[in-house]
């Protein structure tokens, strides 16, 4: 309860709280139908009434009365009573799961095995979780500690989702599942061969009981047209598998793609080098029998490659069938009748499902930290020649002839022999690298590797430009040549750089020490958003939402928050983040163009008042205007941190903990007249709350405004905010127009105004003691302004009564009591005249005037 009641049962009166809130209520409802409480006869007037309900809310509720005036003139009567209400009481707990670590359903597991209440807080989050009732503290369990979760409010998960459409939430049941053809969508046909039929398998799939199950992820299918046999599979298909990825990117979790496993393992190896810094699974699998006969393995291979499809720890192009996850470009086919046809003959398997699933997680690959893009290949100009005893060396001139190849894979015996009597042969492959073709040396066995400098053979081989590929399959040598040279590099640079991508280190070695090596690099891209002032909850949730792609800057004033920022971002697993200490303000001119921008200004927190109960009393009009002008200057800031011409980005998300108009509307309003932003609507990701101000009393807004949102704690059930998000249409700052400051010139009024009733009217004068040249007032500075002032406070305080000065001798205190008894004893003297006398006047004084003219003039 208030201060107020506290005081008065203190000087033992006596106060009935059920009545004042009574009373409170009574008089909300007299100001919400006024008209039809004077007609009742209600004797008060209106402004008794409200100002009899601003005290009785002040002493009731604890707030000063300004900010109790300030919030029933903002809200109508009734619904301030529940605001107020509203914020005296405490709300459930809410977490949210961290998706590069874990996912909200085996969080939910875990919770409540270890006896913690928990449920999602709605349907705009596939993260939050709201926690009812624990026996355990929330901030010290095991999955705490580890990262799968983080303590925070709705109000971060809000504006998480609105700092941009393109960044999604990682929602466990968001899959997409592409057909491209293959045995398991096939039927059998008239002569009992099989044969692919469109939509027979789309038909099978639906019917499946698992995947309509509450807790399966969600699936949307997509069927290609044609299907197409995997035999007839060409770089034109994995364009178009790679294109449909990059288009549904950011509408799904992860990708499933069916394809037959005859080219399985050349679609695996392509993929995963042209979807470049891949942050989600491609998951690819089929089976050996259709998916109608009843042995077969399409469906246990579909269920758990969607599984798979889910899980956030994997960031490449996988192949799984029969039980078995296998990296793309590691996967082979290596038998044509069994339901186990895949192996990965140089690599260990990612995963193995049993009675449970084993993951390898030291062999997963790492997240990305640039932004998803894909490289089409658009050669196929390559040509793989498998060296057999006795083979014919012309066929290598045809191939320097034809003037068409750009690369040719030689498969040579164990780890890269070949004859060493076939000196013609050493002489071919050196005029292909001669031609600009580049060649790659790979092994005809399954298992080992290429080791060219274990015999003089190879060791000729090396010095006529021969690539070793290694322990790489046939499959992904090709894919990865094809994939470079489809990157126009000249001769020599591709050849340095197919050098570069080729060197993998022996998988021995590197299994002794417990690592591996990723197949292909990845690069850094340029950083994708920032923060200003910086409550760690939003950055934590916007680097979640990127999946470690690209460069989150996060911004704190505070040097002693930084230390509690940096270990969260270790806890969490988040690699793309740089954490700065410096004024927001200066930002713009220390960092490069962004693509996006959150601003969680620095406000009163007049929404927050639930968890600071002290913002009740020590904030009011003054400080929602103090805040509003810091604010301003911070939002122009982070305006022209971000770059308009971003194909991605070119948003700023403005959000304060403030429901105040000043530090919301007004400032959203100062930034649409200074720069060239424009608001837009973020309803595609979270489709409530209530609409800005355009107009509030006095005060009107720009139409957009409507396009912000407003959250109250008596409306949504949580902390009250703002949020609004503008676009950025130029990186050019509009020019101020300029007022005409410039004094208006009096008007001057001809003879037809001159009426009876004007000519009549008063004209007061101030007496100028016969100075006729008296000049204007001077026009102070601002040092003369706040000279000023600080008299004024100084005389307020009544400083020259207590200590009044002391003049150097008595001359000039005669001098100093003079003016002070001439300003005491006399006033100005006022002369009143109307302004037909006045008239009379000047025209007699302009004749006296003339008359001297011509006196001057007879005289000369």
């Amino acid at each position: 309860m208030g201060s107020r009641i506290l005081a008065r049962v203190a000087e033992g009166k006596q106060m009935d709280l059920s009545a004042l809130k009574q009373e409170i209520q009574d008089d909300a409802g007299l100001l919400s139908n006024w008209r039809k409480a004077q007609l009742l006869g209600e004797k008060r007037s209106r402004e008794e009434v409200f100002k009899n309900l601003v005290s009785n809310c002040s002493t009731y509720f604890g707030y000063s009365e300004e900010l109790a005036e300030y919030f029933l003139q903002m809200f109508s009567p009734e619904t301030a009573v529940k605001f107020f209400e509203a914020n005296e009481q405490q709300r459930p707990l809410t977490l949210r799961t961290n998706t590069l670590k874990a996912r909200r359903s085996s969080l939910m597991q875990a919770l409540t095995q270890r006896k913690v209440q928990v449920d999602p807080i709605g349907s705009w989050t596939k993260v939050g979780l709201k926690v009812y009732q624990s026996q355990v503290p929330v901030g010290a369990t095991p999955e705490y500690l580890g990262g799968h979760y983080m303590i925070q409010t709705r109000r971060a998960k809000i504006e998480g989702l609105r700092s941009g459409d393109n960044v999604r939430e990682g929602k466990d049941e968001m899959k997409k599942a592409s057909y491209t053809g293959g045995t398991i969508g096939m039927l059998k046909g008239p002569d009992g061969s099989l044969r692919p039929e469109p939509g027979a398998l789309r038909q099978r799939l639906q019917k499946l009981e698992e995947l309509n199950q509450d807790l399966f992820p969600q699936c949307y299918m997509e069927e290609f047209d044609p299907i197409l046999d995997s035999a007839d599979m060409c770089p034109e298909d994995w364009c178009t598998i790679a294109s449909c990825i990059e288009r549904h990117y950011y509408d799904f979790d992860g990708f499933v793609v069916l394809h037959g496993t005859d080219t399985m393992a050349y679609t695996a190896s392509a993929l995963s080098f042209m979807l470049e810094q891949l942050a989600k699974p491609v998951i690819l699998t089929g089976s050996q029998l259709p998916l109608e006969e009843p042995l077969t393995d399409a469906r246990s291979n579909v269920l758990r490659a969607v599984i798979f499809a889910g899980r956030a720890d994997l960031s490449e192009v996988c192949i799984f069938f029969s039980s078995k996850l296998y990296r793309g470009n590691r996967s082979k086919k290596l038998d044509a009748s069994s339901l186990t046809p895949f192996d990965s003959p140089n690599f260990p398997e990612l995963a193995v499902v049993g009675t449970e699933v084993k993951i390898h997680s030291r062999l997963l690959c790492n997240p990305p930290k640039g932004r998803f893009r894909v490289h089409m290949i658009n050669v196929t100009d390559i040509v793989v020649i498998y060296v057999v005893p006795g083979f014919a060396d012309s066929i290598f001139d045809s191939v320097v002839n034809s003037g068409k190849v750009k690369g040719v894979v030689l498969l040579l015996y164990g780890c890269g022999n070949a004859p060493a009597r076939k000196s013609a042969f050493l002489e071919a492959c050196g005029k292909l690298v001669q031609a600009g073709i580049i060649v790659v040396a790979c092994s005809q066995c399954t298992r080992g590797s290429v080791d060219i400098d274990k015999y003089a053979v190879g060791r000729a081989f090396a010095e006529k430009g021969v690539i070793a590929g290694h322990d790489m399959t046939a499959e992904a040598t090709v894919t990865k040549l094809a994939y470079l040279l489809s990157k126009e590099l000249s001769p020599a640079d591709c050849k340095k750089a197919s050098m570069e991508l080729f060197q993998i280190c022996v998988m021995r070695e590197a299994m002794a020490h417990g690592r591996y090596t990723n197949l292909y690099k990845r690069q850094d891209y340029a950083p994708l958003a920032a923060k200003m002032p910086c409550p760690q909850c939003q950055f934590r949730y916007i680097g979640q939402l990127m999946r470690n792609s690209g460069t989150l800057f996060a911004n704190d004033l505070r040097k002693d928050r930084c230390k509690a920022l940096v270990a969260n971002v270790h806890r969490l697993g988040l690699t793309n983040v740089v954490v700065t200490n410096l004024d927001g303000k200066k930002l713009s001119k220390m960092l490069p163009r962004l693509d996006r921008v959150l601003l969680d200004a620095p406000c009163t927190g007049s929404g927050i008042i639930a968890r600071d109960p002290s913002v009740k009393v020590k904030r009011g009009q003054k400080d929602f205007e103090g805040h509003s002008r810091l604010q301003k200057e911070l939002l122009t800031a982070a305006i022209d941190m971000v770059d308009a011409g971003s194909k991605t980005g070119g948003y700023i998300v403005y959000s304060t903990c403030s429901v105040a108009v000043e530090e919301n509307e007004a400032v959203v309003d100062h930034a649409l007249k200074t720069r060239n932003v424009e608001l837009v609507s973020f309803t595609s990701a979270v489709n409530f709350g209530v609409e800005g101000l355009s107009k509030y009393r006095e005060r009107r807004f720009h139409p957009s405004l409507n396009l912000s949102r407003r959250y109250y704690p008596h409306v949504h059930n949580m902390d009250g905010f703002f949020v609004a998000k503008l676009k950025k249409t130029s990186n050019k700052v509009p020019e101020r127009i300029k007022k005409d400051r410039s004094k208006v010139e009096d008007k001057v009024w001809g003879e037809e105004h001159w009426t009876s009733d004007f000519m009549d009217s008063v004209v007061d004068f101030e007496e100028t003691n016969g100075d006729s040249t008296a000049k204007k007032k001077k026009k102070m500075n601002a040092r003369d302004r706040k000279k000023q002032r600080r008299d004024e406070l100084l005389k307020a305080r009544g400083y020259e009564q207590k200590y009044p000065p002391k003049p150097a001798d008595s001359e000039a205190k005669e001098e100093n009591k003079e003016p002070a008894a001439a300003a005491k004893g006399k006033k100005a003297k006022v002369l009143k005249l109307s302004k037909r006398h006045f008239m009379d006047q000047c025209i007699v004084q302009a004749q006296a005037n003339q008359a001297v003219k011509n006196w001057l003039l007879h005289l000369l």
